[in-house]
C-alpha cells in the first residue's frame, strides 16, 4: 500500500478555472479537488509542460478578478493533473487578458 505524501486533506469540489502558459495558450477547466496547497484539473494532460513548470490559473465565477495563482505541475494522470499552488508568489496585479471587462 502506497503511503499518503499530502500535508492536508483534499475536499471534492467543481469551480472552473482559466490557465494560462506560452505553451498552450489559455484554457477554461474544472477542478476535481482542492487542498490547502494544491488542486486538481480535469483536462487533457498531453497539452501540460513537463512536470516541475509553473504555469497560473485563476479561478473564475466571482463578482470581481481573482488573484492570478502559480501553479507548479506535480502529478499527471489520464484524466488530467495535480498541481502545488505557490501562496508566496500569488500575483496580485493581474494581466489584462484576466481582468473582467464592463459590458
Amino acid at each position: 500500500m502506497e503511503q499518503e505524501k499530502r500535508a492536508s486533506c483534499r475536499v471534492k469540489v467543481l469551480c472552473r478555472m482559466k490557465i494560462y502558459h506560452d505553451s498552450f495558450g489559455e484554457k477554461e477547466v474544472n477542478t476535481r479537488d482542492v487542498s490547502d496547497d494544491g488542486l486538481f484539473l480535469l483536462l487533457d494532460s498531453e497539452i501540460l509542460p513537463p512536470m516541475g513548470t509553473v504555469i497560473q490559473g485563476q479561478l473564475l465565477g466571482s463578482a470581481g478578478p481573482q488573484a492570478l495563482l502559480n501553479l507548479e505541475i506535480v502529478r499527471c494522470e489520464e484524466t488530467g493533473a495535480g498541481f502545488k499552488v505557490h501562496k508566496s508568489a500569488a500575483c496580485l496585479d493581474l494581466p489584462d487578458r484576466f481582468k473582467k471587462t464592463e459590458a
